[in-house]
């Protein structure tokens, strides 16, 4: 059975954007303090060009993974490069300074975010997919080599790969944290269309 097909990949780029202002919202709900999240690019490459994920990610970047499976499979990855991790802590800290008594605040509050984040772009693509995903419970990393990196974001995913890339911040009071987030999506066929 072929996956299906996302349509008009020309205008998907609109549809992501509205998609962060339903992010920001959600995650406002969450931590009950202002939010917002600036979508400023996005990019659609082939498994064989997956090397332009790595730049942004290092040994000291920080990533939330969530799975997803049913009408389209893959999985998900919100990245902190380095020091971004630092900043939403010192975001976290002056907007709630009681935070700084729980211990592993910084890490749970960086999970849910991943998981509202993944959870609304995949659900975009799915939208666009009509279709429904399944999702698996998000993880976050702290810190791995370089080529460990690699094999999380590429591994175990049948090929062929579509491998979408967007660039974020998130911005929380007056503190901006600059984020990617990576689709790694299996497709049968997809629509070479400009984003």
């Amino acid at each position: 059975m072929s996956s299906p097909v996302i349509p008009d990949l020309g205008n998907i780029s609109k549809a992501m954007q509205a998609a962060a202002g339903q992010s920001a919202l959600a995650l406002q709900d969450i931590v009950s303090y202002p939010v917002d999240l600036a979508f400023s690019e996005m990019e659609l490459i082939s498994e064989a060009n997956k090397e332009i994920c790595i730049p942004f990610l290092t040994s000291q970047s920080t990533v939330v993974k969530l799975h997803f499976d049913g009408g389209l499979e893959g999985a998900g990855f919100l990245i902190l490069s380095e020091g971004q991790d630092q900043r939403l802590a010192e975001a976290l800290f002056t907007q709630d300074a009681a935070l700084q008594e729980t211990e592993n605040a910084v890490e749970m509050v960086l999970c849910e975010i991943g998981n509202v984040l993944l959870n609304v772009y995949i659900g975009t693509l799915a939208n666009y997919a009509h279709t429904h995903v399944r999702y698996h419970v998000p993880q976050l990393f702290l810190r791995k080599e370089n080529t460990v990196w690699a094999e999380e974001l590429f591994a175990s995913h049948i090929p062929p790969h579509q491998i979408l890339i967007l660039k974020n911040a998130l911005i929380i009071g007056e503190i901006s944290i600059s984020t990617h987030v990576v689709i790694v999506m299996k497709y049968s066929e997809y629509d070479k269309k400009s984003l």
